[in-house]
C-alpha cells in the first residue's frame, strides 16, 4: 500500500513540474529574446559608431588636404560634412578648422561661433578647453576685459589641461586693461606653476621684469607673439596635464 501512495506522490510531482514548465517557458523565452535584442543593439551601436568615426576621419583628412592645397571651398565642404557626422571627436576638430577658415576670410564672428559650438559639444575637457582657449585668444584684442576674464578664468583652475597658457593669456588681458597689480600676481603664480611649460614660465619672468622696470606698456604686443594653443589633428584619448 505504501508503494502505491509513493507512486501517486511521484506522479503528482511530475505533473506539477510539467505544469510549472509549461507556465515558465514563455517567460524564459522572453528573457532570452530581450538578452539577444540587447546584444544585437550593442553590436549595432558599436558598428555604427565605428563606421561613423571612419567616415568622419576620411572627410576630415580630405578637408585638411584640400586646405593645404589652397582649395578652401572644398575644405569648407569636407569640414562641414565631418562636423555633421556622428563622431563627436571629429565634429569638434572640424568645427575648429571651420573657425580657422572663417578667420582667414576676416569673419571673426563666424569663427567665434564655431569655436563656441565646438566647446559646448566637446566630448572631453581636453578638446573643449582647446576650443575655449582659441575663442579667448580671438576676442582678447576686441572684447571688454570682463568678457575675456569670463572665458579664461575657468581654464586657469587646477587640473585643467591648458592652465598655463590660460593664465598667461589672462595676465596679458589684465595688462591690456591697465590692471598691473592683477597682472603681476598672475605672472608670479605662473612662474611657480608646474602646469606651465618652461617657455611659458620664462615669458612670465620676462613680463615681471618689464613690469618692475616700468616698461609694461610694451607687453600687450606680446599677446599676438605668444604661441597659439596646440593644434590637434586627431581626437585625443585623454587630457595631458601641463600641455604647452
Amino acid at each position: 500500500m505504501s508503494d502505491f501512495f509513493e507512486e501517486v506522490d511521484e506522479n503528482l510531482r511530475v505533473s506539477q513540474l510539467q505544469t510549472l514548465s509549461r507556465r515558465a517557458w514563455p517567460y524564459a523565452l522572453g528573457a532570452a529574446v530581450v538578452a539577444l535584442a540587447i546584444a544585437l543593439g550593442v553590436w549595432a551601436w558599436s558598428s555604427r559608431q565605428t563606421g561613423e568615426a571612419g567616415r568622419a576621419s576620411e572627410l576630415y583628412a580630405a578637408g585638411l588636404q584640400a586646405a593645404q592645397s589652397g582649395d578652401l571651398k572644398t575644405a569648407e565642404a569636407k569640414f562641414a560634412a565631418a562636423a555633421k557626422g556622428g563622431s563627436k571627436g571629429y565634429r569638434i576638430l572640424a568645427l575648429m578648422q571651420e573657425a580657422g577658415l572663417a578667420l582667414a576670410r576676416d569673419k571673426a564672428a563666424d569663427a567665434l561661433a564655431k569655436l563656441d559650438a565646438a566647446a559646448s559639444s566637446a566630448p572631453d575637457v581636453l578638446m573643449g578647453d582647446l576650443a575655449r582657449l582659441k575663442a579667448a585668444y580671438l576676442v582678447m584684442d576686441k572684447a571688454p576685459y570682463a568678457s575675456v576674464e569670463t572665458r579664461l578664468k575657468p581654464l586657469t583652475a587646477a587640473g585643467r589641461p591648458y592652465r598655463g597658457l590660460a593664465m598667461e593669456a589672462l595676465a596679458m588681458a589684465q595688462l591690456q586693461s591697465g590692471r598691473l597689480n592683477d597682472a603681476r600676481g598672475t605672472f608670479t603664480v605662473l612662474t611657480l606653476s608646474e602646469d606651465a611649460g618652461e617657455l611659458t614660465r620664462q615669458r612670465a619672468r620676462a613680463a615681471l621684469a618689464m613690469i618692475d622696470a616700468g616698461t609694461a606698456k610694451q607687453l600687450p604686443a606680446l599677446v599676438k607673439a605668444a604661441p597659439a594653443a596646440p593644434v590637434l589633428s586627431t581626437p585625443p584619448a585623454a587630457p595631458a596635464a601641463g600641455a604647452e
